[in-house]
């Protein structure tokens, strides 16, 4: 029988697991969808020019202190000067020297941002089935995903913190006029997404080890021992 009876404290949790992860897919993707979105790069190529279009991140900085962006509509991209571009090289993009750590980093924010989608989504999944089949597939895995809930929380809250981290340890990411018309924060503030990310993963945190310390702890009545099985 699915969990469906709301009135049952499994139920009551795994709805909430569904609720918490869909929402850091959503604050991850929104991150991960800002940093690929496809920007022109031009190059010279055999048979001419050739425009193609790279990933945000390799192409727009997060944050320059070089020099100020001034009031426009839509959001400006402060491009890595002198980088060089190659859809048939390997790699196919090379930051020139002084940039090089700067592109590695938003590599980085890259990085941590799909894999807190990928881990998320994959836990999401594994909740969704708990609805759908008797005990999930898995009574055994339940009570596993459950009683890791901790463990899930500081890996969110890990994965985010090491966005935020990447993001404002770009020189002159939290100038005023970056903030207000970089292509990064116009329209969303990738930065502030990550920071939402952090807060809700502690938030998460401090609710998981409420429902852990009386299941730890048998001289504490607990109230939601049926979520332990």
């Amino acid at each position: 029988m699915a969990l469906i009876d709301l009135k049952e404290p499994v139920v009551q949790r795994t709805v909430y697991l569904n609720v918490m992860y869909g929402l850091m897919i959503l604050l991850s993707a929104l991150v991960v969808g800002v940093l690929v979105a496809p920007e022109n790069v031009e190059y010279e190529g055999v048979s001419g020019n050739i425009t193609v279009k790279f990933p945000r991140y390799q192409v727009c900085k997060l944050g320059d202190n070089s020099s100020t962006l001034s009031e426009q509509k839509d959001g400006q991209c402060r491009k890595f000067v002198g980088a060089t571009y190659n859809v048939d090289a390997d790699p196919s993009f090379v930051p020139a020297t002084a940039d090089k750590e700067l592109a590695d980093t938003q590599q980085n924010a890259y990085g941590v941002a799909v894999t807190a989608v990928v881990v998320n989504a994959v836990l999401f999944a594994h909740t969704i089935l708990q609805h759908l089949f008797h005990d999930g597939c898995s009574a055994m895995l339940v009570e596993v995903h459950q009683t890791a809930g901790v463990g899930v929380s500081l890996v969110n809250l890990g994965l985010f913190a090491g966005v935020v981290g990447a993001i404002y340890s770009v020189e002159g990411v939290a100038n005023e006029d970056n903030f207000k018309y970089n292509v990064y924060y116009k329209d969303i503030n990738i930065a502030y997404v990550a920071i939402t990310g952090l807060v809700g993963s502690v938030v998460d945190l401090a609710f998981q080890l409420y429902l852990l310390i009386p299941h730890c702890f048998k001289s504490i009545p607990d109230g939601n021992a049926r979520c332990w099985r």
